[in-house]
């Protein structure tokens, strides 16, 4: 008997309960305070502008928007992400802030879930994805990152569905390698290895798998707006952001030698790639995903000054 009511019940409990969920986190997700510091601002004011044919590249278009929302700034908060990420962002736009906001941390939330357990379930198979969730919960960034709206779990997604895909469902592989170029800057390493990679191996179907869901997502957004790449090339010609120097030895290069020197942000990335190019040849013939995608990811974002970190094997573990 209890179990039948169970049943009856227990659907129309749990869309209650994310509704008020979805409420609650709305109006603690919309205070001052959070939205001070708010990134999630940017991808609602640009999907909205994008989807209903506007410009989401224009700091004159998204700036009251923002402002509505409750942003309390002067000087629009930009997109600079591709215009493939309006794909994602177009959703949310359409929504009230308040609610798309809401959903938004909601999603990034159960994106960061399910990316701790798949790389838990794949280090340790059959173990409760409860331990995963609460290591992975219990480092800061993430829950910085859902704090402020950030789209960072994106990239954390597509990593793992690279790293335990590559292998076994390529083409799925390169569609989930797509959400990398979302923020290309913290990628670029994983990036270039993939593509080095594709060519050398002739993995052709992870190269249809990345093409066709990068060419989906940029055809959904042009579908909305035909001219949304040339709003986004017009942007970085006429306002570029000069002054944005990300957490990078290059950003520390230009805090000390001058912020305007924008060509110094670039120095982390070329000492990234030379460190590449030498663990490359190095390690082509006995390249594992398994081993190098971490190396990688955590080289990417601010590449260490260093000989390179060793890493041992034979060409016959390949």
């Amino acid at each position: 008997m209890v179990l039948r009511i169970y049943r009856v019940i227990r659907w129309p409990l749990l869309i209650v309960t994310w509704l008020l969920l979805i409420a609650l986190s709305g109006q603690i997700l919309t205070s001052p305070d959070i939205l001070r510091h708010d990134d999630f601002v940017e991808y609602w004011a640009a999907g909205r502008l994008n989807a209903e044919g506007h410009n989401p590249y224009d700091p004159a278009e998204l700036l009251p928007l923002e402002r509505a929302a409750g942003r309390p700034t002067e000087v629009a908060v930009m997109m600079w992400n591709p215009p493939w990420t309006l794909a994602l962002a177009m959703p949310f736009g359409m929504v009230p802030y308040p609610i798309a906001r809401a959903l938004w941390f909601l999603t990034m939330f159960l994106i960061l879930a399910k990316s701790f357990e798949q790389i838990g379930r794949a280090l340790h198979p059959g173990r409760n994805p409860l331990w995963f969730w609460l290591l992975g919960f219990a480092f800061e960034p993430p829950l910085e990152g859902l704090r402020t709206g950030q789209i960072s779990p994106l990239l954390l997604a597509g990593a793992v569905g690279v790293w335990t895909l590559i292998y076994q469902r390529p083409m799925l592989a390169g569609a989930m390698a797509v959400p990398l170029t979302v923020k290309p800057h913290a990628s670029y390493l994983i990036l270039l290895a993939l593509a080095v990679w594709t060519v050398d191996q002739r993995r052709w179907e992870f190269f249809l798998g990345f093409l066709g869901g990068l060419g989906g997502s940029l055809a959904i957004a042009m579908l909305f707006n035909p001219s949304v790449i040339g709003h986004y090339l017009h942007a970085w010609r006429n306002y570029p952001p000069v002054d944005w120097a990300t957490a990078t030895p290059g950003g520390i290069l230009r805090f000390y030698l001058g912020i305007e020197r924008f060509e110094l942000q670039f120095v982390s990335a070329a000492v990234g790639i030379l460190w590449f190019a030498l663990h490359w040849l190095r390690h082509r013939s006995c390249w594992d995903w398994r081993r190098e995608l971490p190396l990688l990811a955590v080289i990417s974002p601010s590449p260490p000054l260093m000989g390179g970190l060793p890493i041992w094997c034979s060409p016959s573990s390949d």
